[in-house]
């Protein structure tokens, strides 16, 4: 939540800024950010300088909603989006280790120097954006068009899952050892289904309309305030 809020109060002080423009400057700034060895987690700094050109490539994103809307209409891009995504979910199960290697990049916590990999950090950041874009891409241009039940529903609440899901896992894992639980002999197959099925239900519940109502009257706001502003420029 810091760095969201810290995306929120950057974001409205370039407002005036092309978002193109600043877009660009940002994900230089992340490319080269891991050479600081000054920049690291401490107060999530670090995620928040190597991830807030996601956060802005998505608002772009809303100032091209049609032609993305009719790109996605075309059976190639579901063709091809569903290769990307596939191709992808492959690495991460099948060839796990490639993906792996990468992680360190992937999480935007670490300086370069932290890694074996050193001075050539940047280029393999630089494949960690381009990965993490196209993916991202693939994900948006492979959505139905048509409301999908209960997901689609879910879609539009992740921001309460995003803030509530923290203090329940710290429960969930204050009260269980995880590794013990995932090792279990006899058990370990069972187990980590039962470990992916838990974070499933639970984001589904906190997603429920029961969570929904401080979120959704600040998001109106804001929401409100961005469109009032956009009418007066």
């Amino acid at each position: 939540m810091l760095v969201m809020a810290m995306y929120i109060v950057v974001t409205y002080l370039v407002r005036d800024v092309d978002p193109y423009f600043v877009l660009a400057v940002s994900l230089i700034i992340g490319l080269f950010s891991g050479y600081d060895d000054q920049i690291g987690d401490t107060l999530a700094l670090s995620r928040a300088i190597v991830f807030y050109p996601f956060y802005l490539f998505g608002r772009c994103l809303r100032l091209n909603i049609e032609t993305i809307d009719a790109v996605s209409r075309r059976p190639a891009a579901k063709a091809t989006s569903f290769l990307l995504i596939a191709g992808w979910v492959f690495i991460c199960f099948i060839k796990l280790r490639y993906a792996y290697a990468l992680r360190p990049f992937f999480t935007g916590r670490n300086p370069f120097s932290a890694s074996k990999i050193g001075v050539e950090g940047v280029w393999v950041r630089l494949l960690c954006y381009v990965i993490t874009g196209f993916v991202v891409a693939a994900f948006i241009l492979f959505m139905p068009e048509k409301r999908v039940p209960v997901i689609s529903g879910v879609g539009t609440r992740t921001l309460q899952v995003y803030v509530l899901h923290l203090p329940v896992r710290n429960a969930v894992t204050s009260m269980i050892q995880v590794k013990a639980f995932l090792n279990t002999s006899g058990m370990e197959t069972f187990h980590r289904v039962l470990y992916f099925l838990v974070p499933c239900a639970v984001a589904l519940f906190l997603s429920s309309k029961l969570f929904n109502a401080p979120i959704d009257y600040y998001r109106k706001k804001w929401l409100y305030e961005e469109a009032t502003q956009q009418n007066m420029s």
